[in-house]
């Protein structure tokens, strides 16, 4: 189903099918009686953009009804998301769920010639969660090790504050010679840029077979760069705490993307934002849920079905709004602001502060020359970015990233989570 899909009408015949059967299933949940007796709702749908007349499903408007979500559910068993968008949610979950989730997975990396058990190294966000204790932190690690050991995997800091730990991260690869790697995108990007400088891995004769770039924003420097540092084929691949893998690359290809047809409805609303439907059995069906993020499609079937697209251009929160030279606003995305500005191999960090009309650039870079810096960040937003309003963007300088509530090192930095009037802020335009 991955490898070779059916056409563009087969699988929208099909996932109108498995629609209909979900919905079913939905109406049997509080929630979901309540929402179709609001809204006045079929009882089933003969074409997916039918849907487009359907609420729109958020992580607000399911925090209004916890309640109802979650009657008759085991509090015991869910998905926490980390709140990247808003605030932590958490969905229900059951045994239901692993079985879709698990084959949906390993359906791409299967097609690339990978194996459950095969040895990989992860580089995702540690961080412990509602655990704060030191009793509670130790067993995390414990679970975390056990986990390593019964998955053949290896667990990677994504973000190191020092050159010497990205040395050690190197040397530990070359040690344990995972078959492949899979992480954050500027995790991957920046240890690679650290293994072509040193040549660590290229001397002891190491290059994972794949490395998998997780993280909603990819951009084509970045995949040349992993390609480059680390000797490897890169893929890609999105998705969700609450929802697993939802599209990913074919065998030896980043681009575009291929949705997992058979596990998800996913469609696009205004300004390309995802919105996706399960399809495949799981406790609590997503109806018509938006994700958060913006998406290039590339192949859309009947129905507007999204069945094949490019890099993920960041999420909703990620766009910021900058006032031009005559004051008018415009909108742009996050990352490449900030990839305006990141052009040096010893930044360790970049985050944004969006303020009523201006943005500020934090910046994690202690071995840099500041004044050098600022010249040369300052060079390269004027030139990419000649339009803005003078003043609009400024810099400033941290110690470390700022983590969102559940710990996560996200790009946007709400500002109320910082204070900046502490800090020296330079302006870059």
């Amino acid at each position: 189903m991955f490898e070779d899909p059916p056409a563009p009408q087969e699988i929208a015949r099909r996932q109108v099918e498995k629609f209909n059967r979900t919905w079913a299933r939905a109406l049997t949940l509080p929630f979901y009686r309540r929402l179709a007796a609001d809204h006045r709702l079929p009882a089933v749908i003969d074409r997916l953009d039918e849907l487009d007349q359907w609420p729109v499903l958020t992580k607000d408007v399911l925090r209004e009804h916890e309640g109802l979500v979650w009657q008759g559910m085991d509090r015991s068993s869910a998905y926490t998301t980390s709140g990247s968008t808003s605030t932590p949610f958490s969905f229900p979950a059951g045994k239901q769920d692993f079985e879709p989730w698990y084959a949906g997975m390993w359906s791409y990396r299967a097609a690339a010639g990978l194996a459950p058990f095969d040895s990989f190294g992860a580089f995702h966000d540690i961080h412990p969660g509602r655990v704060t204790n030191r009793a509670g932190l130790a067993l995390n690690f414990i679970r975390r090790r056990a986990k390593d050991l019964l998955n053949n995997s290896w667990m990677f800091e994504p973000l190191p504050k020092e050159e010497a730990e990205l040395d050690r991260q190197l040397a530990r690869l070359a040690r344990t010679r995972p078959e492949y790697l899979v992480g954050r995108t500027f995790s991957l990007t920046r240890l690679a840029q650290h293994a072509e400088r040193t040549g660590v891995l290229r001397e002891a004769g190491y290059a994972p077979r794949y490395t998998i770039l997780t993280s909603e924003m990819i951009t084509d420097e970045s995949v040349q760069a992993v390609a480059r540092g680390f000797g490897t084929t890169v893929l890609s691949e999105y998705g969700s705490v609450e929802l697993g893998v939802i599209a990913a690359s074919p065998p030896h290809a980043t681009w575009p993307m291929r949705v997992l047809w058979h596990k998800a409805i996913l469609r696009t609303g205004p300004e390309d934002s995802v919105r996706v439907t399960t399809i495949a059995p799981r406790a609590f069906p997503l109806i018509n849920y938006q994700l958060g993020d913006t998406i290039d499609p590339t192949l859309v079937g009947p129905g507007g079905t999204v069945l094949e697209l490019g890099p993920v251009r960041g999420r909703l929160v990620d766009i910021i709004d900058l006032p031009n030279g005559d004051g008018v606003q415009h909108s742009y995305e996050g990352w490449s602001l900030a990839e305006a500005v990141l052009h040096e191999p010893h930044v360790r960090g970049i985050q944004l502060v969006q303020h009523e009309d201006s943005t500020t650039v934090l910046v994690i870079a202690p071995e840099v020359d500041r004044t050098d810096y600022l010249r040369r960040a300052s060079e390269s937003l004027r030139a990419t970015y000649p339009e803005l309003r003078t003043g609009s963007v400024g810099m400033a300088f941290i110690d470390s990233m700022i983590p969102s509530k559940r710990g996560k090192q996200l790009l946007m930095v709400p500002e109320d989570n910082i204070d900046l009037s502490l800090m020296e802020t330079t302006p870059l335009n």
